[in-house]
Formats: structure tokens, C-alpha cells, sequence
């Protein structure tokens, strides 16, 4: 797999889903890490979007949150994780920029 060379991967939203599975999951760093034997810093990095974890250990993170690779690297439009991920994004936006954000989808949907 040449994942680290594929544009499609925003780490930062790999990072949130992977923080996402821990938190489910009720793990500390520390705990989390030692269960799929990598460091707590590692464990940091990847959550905080700075790098992607390596492939076996992808797959064992993907089997602990009961999802696929595919999935925790490319996310789904219909999966609820990645409406949190947009919503945290948002919230952390200027309020004008949020506003003319609703506006525009007004606008499209006509709601």
C-alpha cells in the first residue's frame, strides 16, 4: 500500500478517528497504547495529525474500533464520525464565517 504518498489521506482526520476509538473505548493514552504496543507518544502524534500510524498497526487499531483500514484512513460520508470531525471544525471557525457557512446551505436547501 502506498498510503503515505496518497493525497486522499487528511492525517489530522485519521488522528480524530483514532482519538475518537480510544475515547470509546474509555483508554488513557497510556492504556491505549500498550494495547496495540505502541508508545503513548506515538499514540499523541497520530491523534494529533503530525504522522499515520504504521500499516499493522492501522489493522489493529481498525479491528479494535470495529471498523476497516479503509475507513479510519478515508473516513464515510455517512458515518457519524465524520459529521463530529466537520462540527469540530466548525465550531472552532469566526462566527461570521459560520454564519455565511448556514447561509449558503439556506440558500441550497432552501430550508
Amino acid at each position: 500500500m502506498k498510503r503515505n504518498q496518497d493525497e486522499n489521506i487528511n492525517k489530522k482526520q485519521v488522528g480524530y478517528r483514532i482519538m475518537s476509538i480510544r475515547k470509546r473505548k474509555f483508554l488513557t493514552l497510556i492504556e491505549f497504547a500498550k494495547k496495540i504496543g505502541a508508545s503513548k507518544s506515538s499514540v499523541s502524534d497520530w491523534e494529533k495529525g503530525f504522522r499515520l500510524p504504521p500499516e499493522v498497526t492501522l489493522t489493529k487499531i481498525a479491528i479494535m474500533g470495529n471498523t476497516s483500514v479503509d475507513r479510519l484512513l478515508y473516513g464515510n460520508g455517512n458515518n457519524k464520525n465524520d459529521v463530529e470531525e466537520i462540527y469540530q471544525k466548525l465550531i472552532k471557525l469566526p462566527k461570521a464565517d459560520i454564519l455565511g457557512i448556514f447561509r449558503r446551505v439556506h440558500n441550497k436547501y432552501k430550508i
